[in-house]
């Protein structure tokens, strides 16, 4: 149910954004959009909030590797 899984882990964000539950949550958030629901607009955007927002988190570090790669094979279509 990823729908209810977004909105969990949504509530999560609102709730602890500065923890390091703020970027693991963030980060599922964008995964379930790529890999789940198959909207890769929405998961590009949330896989950059993720750099943007928590950049010293372990969570940027694979937002970057997803970004570089989701944006090569499109760039590659």
């Amino acid at each position: 149910q990823p729908r209810l899984a977004l909105r969990e882990y949504e509530m999560v964000l609102s709730e602890f954004p500065g923890t390091s539950h703020g970027p693991r949550a963030l980060f599922a958030v964008a995964w379930i959009y790529e890999h789940r629901l198959e909207d890769r607009a929405r998961a590009l955007d949330t896989y950059r909030a993720v750099l943007r927002d928590y950049p010293e988190s372990p969570q940027a570090r694979d937002a970057l590797q997803t970004v570089t790669a989701m944006t090569v094979s499109t760039e590659g279509n």
